[in-house]
């Protein structure tokens, strides 16, 4: 609320911007894109109802030109490639959102370019190194670890899970150590958050219960 607050007013004080519209969610989001049709929709990704990522294409289908820059606390891979890929304009990190360089961003955004934060992108490019070297060291979750990783974060426990591919809770629990084994964590929910970011898991999942785990 404090960031949207202090967005807003610096927009405010500028000649040739105007706020047309506030979203508490992603869902109230493309309601309003619907009836105002602005020129461009700033959002963050982790909101209620609807994420941003989901978000940026419901705006894109009702309003195609209707220019979408997210702003982010996250510079994960998958984030930033998954917003690109549903066609966000632009995408900068709040940290690095100081006055005059935003309201340019904004400028830029509404000439047709592509805003997207230096230091995301240039974190992206190590993340991709060390993920390479370490998969090269661990190897890559296995299918039926990938698959073990999804139902969890569906919510379901290693009996549910075990039951559901027809196999004991103790081979659950061998999957489970592999896992954490591969991708260096010691949880469920590092494992969740680790595959975000790196993505081995899709975010857009519609079955997966991202409100358990503090990735989405």
């Amino acid at each position: 609320m404090v960031v949207r607050e202090g967005i807003r007013e610096l927009i405010c004080q500028q000649q040739d911007m105007e706020v047309v519209g506030e979203a508490g969610d992603g869902e109230e989001a493309v309601q309003l894109v619907t009836q105002v049709e602005p020129d461009i929709v700033l959002m963050d990704i982790a909101m209620p109802k609807v994420n941003g990522i989901q978000a940026i294409l419901e705006i894109k289908r009702v309003s195609s030109t209707t220019a979408v820059l997210m702003l982010s606390a996250y510079d994960y891979r998958h984030y930033i490639t998954a917003c690109k890929e549903n066609g966000a304009d632009g995408y900068l990190l709040k940290r690095n959102l100081p006055g005059a360089a935003f309201i340019d961003s904004i400028r830029m955004i509404n000439r047709g370019e592509d805003v997207f934060d230096r230091e995301a992108t240039a974190n992206i490019l190590r993340k991709i190194a060390a993920s390479t070297h370490k998969q090269r060291e661990s190897g890559e979750l296995a299918p039926r670890e990938l698959e073990v990783l999804k139902l969890a974060i569906r919510g379901m426990s290693n009996k549910e899970i075990a039951c559901e591919l027809g196999i004991s809770e103790q081979t659950i629990g061998t999957h489970f150590n592999n896992i954490f084994r591969k991708l260096g964590v010691g949880s469920r929910t590092q494992a969740a958050f680790y595959a975000v970011k790196e993505g081995l898991i899709d975010i857009n999942d519609p079955d997966l219960k991202w409100e358990n785990y503090p990735v989405a």
